[in-house]
């Protein structure tokens, strides 16, 4: 998903990017605001609105996940568990950032194929989403893994992430579908 809400006090200018407003009844707008104007919105009855598409194909919240429905899913999938994190039917709410960074933990190369993971591995796929997932929501957002502000310079993640690494592992860049990713690679990649 892209775009953000925010409450601002009614009569507060618009910002360009804010394509919905709600006026409130307390004298505050709800905007939806969305840069790359990728996100969708539809009026739908409250009481089914869960059942209908495109919410209806969502897969569960890793807070919720139950490691049957997800270990099913992965397993029998040969396709890359970067791309299968990125599948909003398997688990919702993972993009790109939060795909790499959950890759980057378990220290694993996203192009491994969702059968070769074990049960083990799995639980600790659905750890890691939950957990990367609640610090991005404490922080309000992934950035803070990606840009690190130092004074008035910015440092870029693979400056932060290689000095973060061991002599003795790096990272790589590669591509899987249209998304760009770091592998994390010990001497046992090469």
């Amino acid at each position: 998903m892209e775009g953000k809400y925010n409450i601002k006090p009614t009569g507060t200018p618009y910002n360009k990017h804010d394509h919905v407003i709600f006026h409130l009844s307390n004298d505050t707008d709800l905007r939806y605001n969305d840069t790359r104007k990728f996100g969708r919105m539809m009026l739908v009855d409250k009481d089914n609105y869960r059942h209908l598409p495109p919410l209806s194909k969502l897969g569960q919240e890793p807070q919720d996940a139950k490691f049957e429905d997800v270990y099913e899913r992965i397993h029998r999938s040969s396709l890359p568990i970067k791309t299968l994190l990125l599948d909003q039917s398997i688990l919702t709410g993972i993009g790109n950032i939060y795909a790499n960074e959950i890759c980057f933990r378990m220290r694993m190369d996203p192009r491994t194929r969702g059968k070769r993971l074990s049960k083990k591995r799995i639980q600790e796929l659905i750890d890691v989403s939950r957990q990367v997932l609640d610090e991005a929501i404490k922080q309000g957002d992934m950035f803070y893994l990606w840009f690190r502000y130092k004074e008035n310079n910015i440092e870029w993640p693979w400056d932060i992430l290689l000095s973060c690494l061991p002599e003795t592992e790096v990272l790589s860049y590669v591509t899987l579908g249209c998304y760009g990713t770091w592998q994390h690679c010990t001497s046992l990649c090469f």
